[in-house]
């Protein structure tokens, strides 16, 4: 899962939790934008003398609560309420502990978690969303710091006077971000259907099948050590591997991807998404007839391509591109979107008329760049085509190949 900090943009809490009449709620919310905390309960903030690990607040035993409250950035807040429920007619205790910290606090950590103990029972929540300011009873509450804001965890269930007998504690600690998705192994030997791959997955072994290999869009996966020879069939129309959106594929160790279906390449990327390919390891990537190694296939249009690294050798068929489109059967009807080359050993062979990156036979393909952080890019071109660019009869956008680039064209 990809974490990113949020400002709340709901009111009160969205997950609850009940165990052994201890409530917990934790505050989640959509993408950053202010927000204010409300509660329209009795309110009393409690204020505790000691230094370490104390409650701070406001003693209102004198009735003395303030218009507004500004809270002190580092410190811990405790508040009991309680508030009518119209609905079951009852009077519902709760304890919100606000935690103060600032925005650099929160720098390169994901998520914050509480822990929450209630005699015996200790539960942790954990959410990305913080606060810029709160409004309790009417009592205006923020940060005593532009730079800071509010982390906050509210129990319900719980009397003032428990509160009070520190039966009740919350805990808080912020975490590192974590991976983007955790890692799950994939061994292709033992799939025994078509699989689509998630995100953090690592695809490993020989696929035993004639199965279609999908990769769910805006995952990262990994292929590692990877066989994908696909045969081909009047039942098999797809590739070698298919992103059913954007998609980033890291090489690790040798890889295979063969198409399955002559029409379709090694590896297809949809039109109008983008493939990125990086990592260490090698990859051979080849179609079964009629369509580049990576790119588009037979009268099929295809994405944008962005390698950043690896051991690529890409092979296009007859009348195809080894990176980019495939034949564009009548016309330049068949189009590829853009390739953007920026690291690793890039080797790329067009067939009969097609280039070795680029277009293929009577097709088209956006832009091309190959920058000069590659370590090597070597494209070899069909008959009547380009080595970068267009293939026999067909047509490219702009080609920059930037000053010091390794490129060799044949």
């Amino acid at each position: 899962m990809k974490n990113t900090w949020k400002k709340a943009t709901t009111g009160l809490l969205a997950m609850a939790l009940v165990v052994s009449g201890l409530h917990a709620n934790v505050r989640t919310g959509g993408l950053f934008s202010k927000s204010v905390i409300t509660a329209n309960a009795e309110v009393t903030w409690i204020k505790e003398e000691s230094t370490d690990g104390a409650w701070y607040g406001y003693d209102d035993s004198d009735g003395s609560l303030p218009d507004t409250m500004a809270l002190v950035t580092g410190k811990t807040y405790r508040q009991t309420a309680s508030k009518y429920d119209e609905a079951t007619e009852t009077t519902i205790d709760y304890t919100r502990f606000v935690f103060v910290r600032s925005m650099s606090e929160l720098k390169g950590k994901s998520e914050v978690y509480f822990t929450a103990t209630y005699g015996e029972v200790t539960k942790t929540f954990e959410t990305s969303t913080f606060y810029t300011g709160m409004t309790a009873n009417g009592i205006q509450c923020t940060p005593d710091s532009e730079d800071s804001v509010l982390l906050v965890v509210t129990i319900t269930g719980v009397s003032a006077d428990e509160v009070d007998e520190n039966k009740l504690t919350c805990e808080m600690e912020l975490v590192e971000s974590k991976k983007d998705a955790a890692e799950t192994t994939v061994n292709l030997s033992e799939l025994t259907n078509d699989y689509e791959t998630k995100d953090g997955d690592v695809l490993t072994g020989t696929l035993a099948g004639n199965y279609k290999i999908t990769i769910a869009d805006g995952a990262t996966v990994t292929l590692k050590d990877a066989v994908i020879n696909g045969a081909h069939s009047s039942d098999t129309k797809w590739a070698g591997i298919t992103p059913n959106g954007d998609a980033t594929i890291i090489l690790d160790g040798n890889n295979t991807v063969k198409g399955f279906h002559a029409y379709y390449p090694g590896i297809y990327i949809p039109e109008d998404k983008t493939l990125t390919i990086k990592g260490d390891g090698t990859l051979e990537a080849s179609s079964n007839g009629w369509a580049p190694g990576i790119g588009g296939g037979y009268m099929l249009n295809c994405g944008n391509i962005v390698i950043e690294g690896g051991n690529i050798t890409s092979i296009g068929a007859s009348q195809c591109a080894g990176i980019g489109s495939g034949d564009g059967g009548s016309g330049i009807e068949t189009t590829c979107g853009d390739i953007t080359i920026s690291g690793g050993i890039v080797n790329a062979k067009g067939g009969k008329s097609g280039a070795g990156i680029g277009s293929g036979f009577k097709a088209s393909c956006g832009n091309i760049t190959i920058k000069n952080t590659v370590t090597s890019v070597t494209a070899t071109k069909g008959n009547f085509a380009n080595s970068i660019g267009a293939g026999d009869s067909g047509t490219c956008g702009t080609i920059t190949i930037e000053d010091n680039a390794n490129v060799t064209q044949n």
